[in-house]
């Protein structure tokens, strides 16, 4: 069961301040390469992308100096791919740090400002749990900046996006984000909201005559909670496209996201530490397992992580 709308707000809208610092971790390889390529298109004319490396503290002096010489070139090719998409001048600044990769990469988001870290990663293809690689995975975990996960070229701006919401203020802040990210003002935000019937395997099972009825009442409760929630949060400023769904958010959403060929999916998570979760908490690391699309994933509550 699943209800789709039509487009619901165009006027009145103000358009986001654009991202003005975005960091990429890189360890050159091609996933790398990839979020070196959308790091150039999503900073803001004038803004400043910082490529950092980080090494090993028992690497050797020359494999530090050919990291160097590789971020010295990675520097030109941001640059590069800058003058093409628009002529657009950017600040590209560089550094190579010795430790462990997510700490250095937490650190340098917090010491340069980032608004966005950009990392590579793998495709769907890649064995579960290597999808989303142990750096990539600590940072979303443990950062309080917005990750984008890029796992394929950039072809254009993003123009597709689909944000996943739950009914609290957050989904104010990931349709926020979202927007920075996007290429206009006149992109619409596909949002989508899986809910849950309360004991339907029990409805399923026993064949219930008022099963079918239950569920309409509970679809039309949701609804009215989705279209709530984006009033309340003044979705009129934004051309909104609300899908809301029946099943489990896990694969719900890169259902969704095949079915409307989005190219970037922006979710949530609120995990904090392995109490939460092992990783993100489940539905986030669901959607970016399950899907080979470009993730942005943002923590709605933010928290202080400690570097070792």
């Amino acid at each position: 069961m699943n209800a789709r709308s039509e487009p619901r707000g165009r006027a009145g809208r103000s358009k986001p301040a654009p991202l003005a610092r975005v960091l990429v971790g890189t360890d050159f390889s091609i996933a790398s390469n990839r979020a070196l390529e959308r790091a150039a298109r999503l900073a803001a004319p004038g803004g400043e992308v910082h490529l950092l490396h980080v090494e090993d503290p028992a690497a050797p002096a020359a494999v530090r100096d050919e990291a160097r010489r590789a971020l010295a070139s990675a520097t030109a090719d941001i640059l590069k791919l800058a003058r093409q998409s628009g002529g657009r001048r950017l600040r590209v600044t560089s550094s190579l740090r010795l430790g462990a990769a997510y700490v250095e990469i937490i650190r340098c988001a917090r010491e340069t400002g980032a608004e966005l870290v950009v990392l590579g990663r793998g495709g769907s293809a890649a064995p579960r749990g290597r999808v989303i690689g142990a750096t990539a995975a600590r940072v979303m975990r443990m950062s309080d900046v917005p990750t984008l996960l890029v796992g394929s070229r950039t072809r254009g701006p993003y123009r597709r996006p689909l944000i996943a919401v739950e009914l609290d203020p957050s989904a104010r802040d990931l349709m926020e984000l979202a927007r920075r990210v996007v290429s206009s003002d006149e992109v619409p935000l596909r949002i989508i909201h899986v809910y849950r019937v309360p004991f339907e395997s029990y409805y399923l099972a026993n064949r219930e005559r008022s099963a079918a009825g239950y569920f309409r009442e509970v679809r039309k409760a949701a609804a009215a909670s989705l279209a709530a929630l984006l009033d309340s949060i003044g979705s009129r400023r934004y051309l909104v496209h609300p899908v809301l769904l029946r099943g489990n958010a896990r694969s719900a959403i890169p259902r969704e996201a095949a079915r409307c060929h989005a190219d970037l999916v922006v979710v949530g998570t609120h995990a904090r530490s392995g109490v939460s979760h092992a990783l993100l908490g489940s539905v986030a690391e669901s959607v970016i397992e399950n899907t080979s699309r470009d993730v942005l994933v943002a923590r709605p509550v933010r928290f202080t992580f400690i570097p070792p």
